[in-house]
């Protein structure tokens, strides 16, 4: 191994500085970059939960200096745009750690695998549960789930049927996917279309900003007039914000 990379846990390395590779061979296993200072053991989908979580904290402790925070900043700014498009809906935001996108205390859950980060959101007066408490949730309560740079992770198939059961006929989940691997994106967008009949729009990042990110927009409603509508006014707000 390199000298000058740390392992803080589960065989994440971290790099003093930038990556020079997007993969290395790394005592004879390839490791993949990630947050241009970390080097995975394995791409993200295939991370276990406890690796992900070592790889989240090290995100939010670095956030500020990480050269791909301007652009975590926009993408949040869509998402923001997006919630505000619904009058006071029921939301369920997916791995928001202790940067929920919105303020809202009223019908606002926040779902997450980390025990430190439930204990800091309801200390500050957010609801937040685990993701094996998922089932304690009402059925059909959900207007929107959303989640912002976390499903080029591995999301749990149980966990997906938790959000198709919790989401409303109506409701709709929002995700973006961020990754140069098309196969984790086919992948988790086939969970919820074949395994699940949603219907699907995407707005692919690269255009606007030449990200290997995509935005995608679900609902189980096919004939849900504010659907194609609300992913339209999302792609004139990114147009607008350039």
């Amino acid at each position: 191994m390199d000298n000058k990379l740390i392992d803080i846990g589960l065989g994440i390395l971290q790099s003093p500085t930038k990556g020079r590779y997007k993969t290395m061979q790394i005592n004879g296993k390839k490791h993949y970059r990630f947050l241009n200072n970390l080097y995975l053991p394995c791409k993200t989908d295939l991370l276990s939960k406890e690796q992900v979580i070592i790889t989240n904290r090290f995100r939010e402790k670095n956030f500020k200096i990480d050269s791909q925070f301007e652009y975590n900043v926009k993408i949040k700014e869509i998402f923001k745009f997006i919630l505000s498009k619904f009058n006071n809906p029921s939301v369920l935001e997916i791995g928001a750690g202790r940067f929920p996108l919105i303020n809202k205390k009223d019908d606002y859950t926040i779902v997450d695998i980390d025990k430190e980060i439930k204990t800091y959101l309801l200390e500050n007066n957010q609801h937040c549960i685990l993701e094996e408490e998922l089932n304690t949730l009402k059925s059909k309560h959900y207007d929107i789930c959303i989640a912002c740079f976390v499903c080029h992770f591995c999301i749990s198939p149980k966990a997906i049927e938790s959000y198709k059961n919790i989401l409303k006929d109506d409701g709709i989940i929002i995700f973006n996917v961020i990754t140069h691997d098309s196969n984790i994106k086919t992948n988790i967008l086939s969970e919820f279309t074949s395994k699940y009949g949603f219907v699907g729009k995407s707005l692919n990042m690269d255009k606007f900003y030449k990200k290997s990110d995509t935005i995608f927009f679900l609902t189980k409603d096919k004939q849900n007039p504010n659907f194609t509508h609300l992913v339209s006014e999302t792609n004139k707000f990114i147009e607008k914000s350039l």
